[in-house]
């Protein structure tokens, strides 16, 4: 865990640093698997919750056309526009759109998360429930795993 610490701090370090980075940049430097790489970025995404650090700036998971070209951004919130959330939400419906052409529906889970996730914070329970119960329910398998228990514990919570 304390190597997990370590390359988690040096990751943020270098996003703030250089504004941007690529995804095999990251691979290369530290050496890491793409198992390893995923966790890291998760913990990047998940433990940010897009919040804006001292110096005004949002972490984005930025997808291209292919996974492995996928990008960590970190804009200042100035150059987004007046309502960083709004950016955001364009973004994880951009996400969702790319995942979903791919037919890579962890990814698209884990967009729809987000989004869910930030509509939660902004009171729109319903249509965050409505667009993870969509890409839930389209799986029939593997729900031991951390994303799809996530999901489910998400989807409980927008319930109620």
């Amino acid at each position: 865990m304390e190597k997990f610490d370590e390359i988690l701090a040096q990751m943020l370090d270098l996003l703030q640093r250089e504004g941007r980075v690529l995804y095999r940049a990251l691979k290369r430097r530290f050496e890491l698997d793409d198992d390893y790489l995923e966790d890291l970025k998760a913990e990047l995404i998940d433990a940010k919750h897009l919040a804006m650090d001292e110096d005004g700036k949002v972490l984005v998971w930025a997808g291209g056309t292919e996974v492995v070209s996928s990008q960590l951004s970190v804009v200042s919130s100035q150059s987004l526009t007046p309502n960083p959330q709004s950016e955001a939400k364009k973004c994880f419906l951009k996400a969702i759109e790319v995942a979903h052409k791919q037919s890579a529906k962890s990814l698209e889970l884990r967009a729809a998360m987000s989004l869910s996730r930030l509509w939660q914070r902004q009171g729109k329970k319903e249509e965050a429930r409505q667009v993870l119960a969509e890409i839930y329910h389209w799986f029939t398998e593997g729900f031991d795993t951390k994303d799809l228990q996530e999901a489910k514990v998400l989807l409980g919570k927008l319930t109620i």
